[in-house]
């Protein structure tokens, strides 16, 4: 989690990340929605302008790679299993379209909500990645 004003600004200046680590892994939405809540809380402040913020994802694996105990930490709490859940909600999203279903906490109430979209306009284009943005010359 990161949040900075704009160097090029005149006022306040703020800069401040936290690190959340879960312990143990998850995938499940809703425990990745609270680790983000509470890494704004560490660091929010009222008073500035933000330019930016936002939440990074670090350490990825894949569900079958992950180590199954961690000596260093303490037992981990029993949590309900909710990965049929995960799934469930994925699969809507894919056949009705993104964010049809969502976390309520992410605050979004609309899945088009314009606030809450990420500006793109500067892309860079996506000709490596991206059938339908490959360059065609006509002659």
């Amino acid at each position: 989690m990161f949040a900075h004003t704009s160097p090029f600004r005149p006022g306040p200046r703020f800069n401040k990340s936290s690190v959340i680590q879960l312990h143990p892994p998850t995938a499940d939405t809703t425990q990745l929605v609270s680790a983000a809540a509470a890494g704004v809380q560490k660091i929010y402040e009222s008073g500035y302008e933000l330019a930016k913020a936002g939440v990074l994802l670090m350490d990825l694996c894949s569900g079958s790679s992950q180590q199954q105990s961690d000596l260093l930490f303490e037992a981990p709490r029993v949590q309900r299993d909710r990965t049929q859940l995960m799934k469930a909600m994925d699969r809507i999203n894919a056949r009705y379209g993104k964010a049809t279903v969502h976390i309520a906490s992410t605050g979004q109430t609309q899945p088009n909500d314009a606030a809450w979209r990420m500006k793109q306009e500067k892309r860079t284009p996506r000709y490596t990645t991206q059938l339908d943005e490959i360059p065609i010359a006509r002659a």
